[in-house]
């Protein structure tokens, strides 16, 4: 395989093993129709299916055409990784500890998961551990690039991998939002998981505007960020409240 390949390899393998195989474990399994499906989250659909195959992409892509400018740093991408596995790990073993898990089509009893949820359970861990990885070296690398060459240079080059990380980013947790709110409900553990990962989010968007771009770039940074992920967020908000809502977010991205 050509190594230039080697980025959109891995978001079509993400989309693949994500939303593909769990798309058809669920019309294999056909479960219970009081539980929420597959095509209830918006996460585990526009989430698996589009953003984090596009953020595993965006990544990579950025990664493979600053690599002759400034080198690579995978120790701390690697220790990122280990972290976002250990994350996902715990969210996982709380779902099943948890008296008052919100039941789902790979959940269908407290303390149990099915085919579908151990599966997805593998991938979650995997995808945390690699997303963070990934998205944490070209990061900093995109941060090496500009103090090693000033923000001025490339900019028109790094600016669009950097949004599309940060985008990519917070649309996903915008998505988390409003399945947690709408869906999964306020539980401990869904409150938790929801929280650590504004926190998280908002640490990196911080961290990337301000260490990243020049002054003068940063508002546009934080607007094109929030407003697009905000954007992709309300796309998907059911309810006819929110028709119009849907048709201006539609117009900003």
């Amino acid at each position: 395989m050509r190594r230039d390949m080697i980025p959109l390899a891995a978001g079509l393998s993400l989309f693949a093993l994500g939303f593909g195989v769990l798309s058809v474990m669920y019309a294999v399994m056909d479960p219970s129709p009081e539980l929420p499906g597959l095509y209830s989250f918006r996460s585990a659909t526009i989430g698996d299916g589009v953003l984090l195959p596009l953020l595993m992409f965006i990544s990579l892509s950025s990664m493979a055409r600053f690599q002759r400018i400034v080198a690579p740093r995978p120790r701390p991408a690697i220790g990122a990784g280990l972290v976002g596995a250990l994350v996902g790990l715990g969210t996982q073993v709380q779902w099943l500890r948890d008296d008052h898990t919100v039941l789902n089509w790979t959940i269908p009893h407290q303390h149990e998961f099915n085919a579908a949820g151990w599966y997805h359970a593998v991938f979650l861990v995997t995808a945390c551990a690699l997303l963070t990885g990934t998205a944490t070296g070209a990061l900093l690398q995109i941060r090496d690039l500009l103090r090693t060459t000033g923000p001025a240079s490339h900019s028109e080059i790094w600016t669009p991998y950097l949004l599309g990380i940060l985008i990519t980013i917070v649309g996903f947790v915008g998505l988390l939002f409003l399945d947690n709110a709408e869906i999964g409900g306020w539980g401990a553990t869904s409150l938790a998981v929801v929280l650590v990962l504004l926190a998280v989010t908002l640490g990196v968007l911080v961290w990337a505007i301000f260490g990243m771009a020049r002054p003068g770039e940063r508002l546009f940074v934080w607007i094109a960020t929030t407003s697009v992920a905000v954007a992709i967020s309300m796309l998907f908000w059911h309810g006819p409240v929110l028709t119009i809502a849907q048709i201006l977010a539609l117009a900003v991205a």
